[in-house]
Parts: C-alpha cells; structure tokens; sequence
C-alpha cells in the first residue's frame, strides 16, 4: 500500500511497502508529475488541485465584486487562437464559448474564448485545470473537484462550467 501525504506547501512524501510502489484502485500515477494521487477525496490530480487552490484561497479573501472583476482581469488577459466554428462551440454556456484540444506528448492541451470576458477568464481557468492529463485522468474529474470555486458563480455560470468539463472530456474521447 502506498500513502501520499499532502502538505500546504503542496511538497508530496511518499511512503511504500516492501514491494515497492504499488498500484491499488484508491491510487493513480499521474503521468505528468509521476506522483501517486488519492484519488478516494474526489481530488484526483494535484496540478489541478494546486490551481483551483490558488483561486479558492483569494476568492474566500475578498466579496463577490471582487471576483467579478478578477475573473474579467483573468479574462481580458488570455490570448489564443480558437477557431470560432460550430466544431468547437460549447453549448450550454451562457455565453458563445469555443473550445479547442489537442493530445500533447505531456497531455491534452484546452484552449478556449467567448464573447464575455467574465466567461473567458471563468473558462480559462477550467481549461488550465484539465490540461496536461490524459485522456483517463480527464474522465476522473467531475464537477465536483470544482465545487469550491463555483460557489462563487450563479447557476447558469456552475452549468458554463459543466459545459466545459463535458466539451473536454468529449474532445480527449476522440
């Protein structure tokens, strides 16, 4: 059995039997960090817990206007080149939202863009969270590892995210 212990300072200490680093179904190697996850805390994959810990903790420090205008900061900072044709449209934003992927050598790769700022910077920060795993680890992650920053989010923006995890997940599927 292997035990992972996570620290604040995101440092990993891993402990193993005497057979060596084992593989049960509460664990995973994740393959960009080749570090064992616990995945029994629905926090499957540390880089994405590591970021959504990022924005959970400055999100809990300020009010809602605040987040608002983080999120369109975030939003207005983003730069990329998604192609804005019905192949990468997100439905079930509330906003137009395009999404692109591509499978990298290190895992897939999301980009997105959208009409609304606010929205941009909301699913920029989805799509930096499942870039970089596979396509097995990306169907691990739900929802739910999100739940801690959509707090923040009216319901139409929870289901935008939804939406994003979906068009993901169906892009990694091939």
């Amino acid at each position: 059995m292997v035990y992972v212990h996570r620290y604040a300072t995101n440092y990993v200490i891993i402990y193993k039997n005497k057979k060596g680093l084992q593989s049960t179904p509460g664990l995973f190697l994740c393959h960009k960090y080749h570090i064992p996850i616990d995945n029994t805390l629905k926090g499957c994959i540390i880089h994405t817990m590591n970021v959504l810990e990022e924005y959970i903790k400055l999100f809990d420090d300020v009010d809602a206007d605040e987040i608002y205008e983080i999120m369109i900061d975030v939003g207005s900072s983003v730069q990329n080149d998604v192609e804005t044709i019905s192949q990468n449209f997100v439905a079930g934003c509330q906003s137009q939202v395009w999404l692109e992927g591509r499978d990298e050598p290190t895992g897939w790769e999301f980009e997105m863009t959208s009409d609304s700022f606010m929205v941009k910077g909301i699913g920029s920060i989805v799509c930096k969270c499942l870039s970089g795993h596979t396509t097995e680890e990306l169907e691990q992650i739900t929802f739910y590892d999100f739940k801690d920053i959509a707090k923040h989010f009216s319901q139409q923006r929870k289901q935008g995210i939804q939406a994003i995890i979906n068009k993901c997940k169906l892009i990694s599927r091939g």
